[in-house]
């Protein structure tokens, strides 16, 4: 099927939800000294499914019609962003739309910054520091105007002693900040490095290279000081203050009107008078629902004009009438490693692990035939070659997939135990997570080489084993591929950081050139930091990908319109693409 596209390149269209459909016109706000830029255009075919049906123009921008939305299965403990843990995992996917963050992850992904609440955003000074402009006209919902103070409060709150992110060390939001550490300590009564110009322009000033913060930053809303300055920061973080789910002063172009606890469904209402529709363009979705925990059984029902759906599930939607099915890739899935002394297992067998895995198989099982097969988190993406990675002088075989080689994995494995490294006897313990059929692939093609393994299921229970380090392979979904920013996973504390301390991994050699390579504006500088870290992790790191995961979203004709071209992130909010991609049907 060849589809006519005209493509929105507004910059709103970066950022907007999927059902944010713009009706203005729109003019781009100024880019950043790294180098945001809209791209447009990827290939002209995209996947089809038999049977696929497409969504047409939806008939529902500035109709008073409530759209019900899925939200994320688990919510954080307010609608303030970061501080609130309403972020990427455990929060709502509106936040953004209520309280601004300084940027978005736009078209350039996970290393480029388009400007939202900021007008400018970039990195100077070799990159040990940076400068901040916001809009001379932005103002809060309650008339008082967003400044410079506002954004060092919200820095600030990072800093505090009592600072309580769920995933650790608040600091690794936008770390060594000049004086962050005294003041974390209670040696100083602010940041030193924080330096406000005037209302509007701002400094940060570092004690190490500013390296990739961007992502973090666009989960970090900025807070405003004359309403949320009356609470403690114990209290901010804890969502324990009276407007945490219904904020009383808001940023975005949207607020939220009610929230149920007990349901986990979020009402929004477009704000009629937001500051950025002079700029951005006003979004063309009145209100909508975020609901959490919206099955096929709700959407069947008539509960939902959206539903999120696996493989499995597609028989079921393939012929409902009067919707439209849009399949998407992004991310990976796969499997980490415990790196742990008392666990760690020797290179030869982690490589056998490696080629026992037919990853075609596992895209075909999991994922209808769609995703293309994956490695460690520096690996390649789809059909790129390394000259298209984010090292294009580095070697190429730190980043292809490894071949499915079940004989050479029976080979390793041999060697391994005539060196006395490895015994057959041993069953790896490995945490399903919440189940599903990859880790009982991940079982059955490993005893296909002689590796005998017992799965654990369970969501608590994972992040159990996970903690004590009982546990030898752990199945991981969701990691992003061939992106530097992937360093940022690994560089915060060992001890408190989700990721060092899940996986039991704080490689100080890779961590170090991890910061090198962020930080850098040398070039090769850059290359041979680069070039170092992947083979420090082709080596020893403990996230392997397996393939890119496909999912479905079903939705009904007053919803659709739009088509992910490329968007392998969570859906609306962020991703190397974002939602630019998506695009009018004529």
């Amino acid at each position: 099927m060849r589809i006519k596209r005209n493509w929105l390149n507004c910059t709103l269209l970066s950022l907007l939800l999927v059902f944010a459909l713009l009706v203005g016109a729109c003019a781009a706000p100024a880019t950043t000294g790294d180098g945001a830029a809209m791209e447009e255009g990827a290939g002209d075919e995209m996947a089809e499914l038999p049977g696929i049906q497409y969504a047409v123009n939806p008939d529902t921008v500035d109709s008073d019609r409530l759209l019900v939305l899925p939200g994320r299965t688990r919510f954080g403990v307010g609608m303030w962003g970061g501080i609130t843990a309403g972020n990427w995992n455990f929060g709502s996917e509106s936040f953004y739309m209520v309280q601004m963050p300084l940027i978005f992850m736009g078209p350039m992904g996970n290393t480029t910054p388009t400007p939202w609440l900021a007008r400018r955003i970039e990195r100077v000074d070799d990159n040990m520091a940076m400068e901040i402009e916001l809009y001379e006209d932005a103002v809060w919902s309650d008339g008082e105007r967003i400044t410079t103070e506002d954004v060092a409060f919200t820095f600030e709150l990072l800093y505090h002693e009592n600072a309580d992110y769920w995933l650790g060390d608040a600091k690794v939001l936008f770390p060594n900040i000049t004086g962050g550490q005294d003041y974390f300590e209670g040696k100083a009564d602010s940041i030193s490095g924080i330096k406000i110009i005037d209302d509007f322009n701002m400094r940060i000033e570092a004690d190490e290279p500013i390296g990739l913060v961007w992502r973090p930053l666009a989960f970090l809303s900025v807070l405003p000081k004359h309403h949320l300055g009356q609470y403690t920061a114990a209290q901010l973080w804890a969502g324990d203050f009276p407007d945490a789910w219904v904020p009383d002063v808001t940023s975005g172009p949207y607020r939220v009107v009610s929230w149920d606890e007990e349901a986990k469904v979020l009402e929004l209402h477009r704000n009629e008078d937001w500051w950025g529709n002079a700029i951005y363009g006003k979004p063309g979705i009145k209100r909508y629902a975020e609901h959490s925990g919206l099955t096929l059984d709700n959407f069947l029902a008539g509960e939902s004009d959206m539903v999120k759906v696996g493989a499995s599930d597609y028989e079921t939607v393939s012929d409902l009438p009067d919707t439209a099915i849009h399949p998407r890739t992004f991310m990976m899935t796969g499997y980490g490693l415990n790196r742990g002394d008392d666990r760690k297992l020797p290179r030869k067998v982690m490589d056998a692990i490696a080629l026992a895995v037919n990853r075609e198989l596992w895209a075909e099982v999991l994922y209808f035939g769609f995703g293309d097969p994956e490695d460690s988190v520096f690996g390649l993406r789809g059909h790129q070659t390394a000259a298209d990675s984010f090292c294009a002088d580095c070697d190429e075989g730190l980043v292809v997939p490894r071949s499915f080689d079940p004989e050479k994995a029976k080979q390793l494995l041999a060697e391994a135990e005539a060196e006395g490294i490895w015994d057959p006897s041993r069953v790896l313990i490995v945490l399903g997570g919440t189940g599903g059929d990859a880790p009982v692939l991940l079982q059955q093609q490993l005893a296909d080489v002689g590796i005998q393994t017992e799965i654990l299921a369970g969501r608590e229970l994972q992040q159990e084993r996970s903690a004590s380090g009982d546990y030898d392979i752990s199945m991981i979904g969701g990691w992003v591929s061939n992106t530097l920013r992937n360093c940022e996973y690994w560089v915060g504390s060992c001890e408190e950081d989700y990721w060092p301390a899940s996986f039991h991994w704080c490689n100080e050699e890779f961590r170090s050139m991890c910061s090198t390579a962020m930080g850098t504006t040398d070039p090769d500088e850059k290359t041979r930091a680069t070039q170092a870290l992947m083979e420090i992790y082709f080596d020893d790191g403990p996230i392997w990908g397996v393939t890119q995961i496909a999912e479905f979203y079903v939705m009904t004709d007053a919803l659709g319109g739009f088509i992910p071209e490329e968007a392998f992130n969570w859906l609306g909010t962020s991703g190397e693409k974002g939602v630019a991609s998506w695009y009018w049907i004529e």
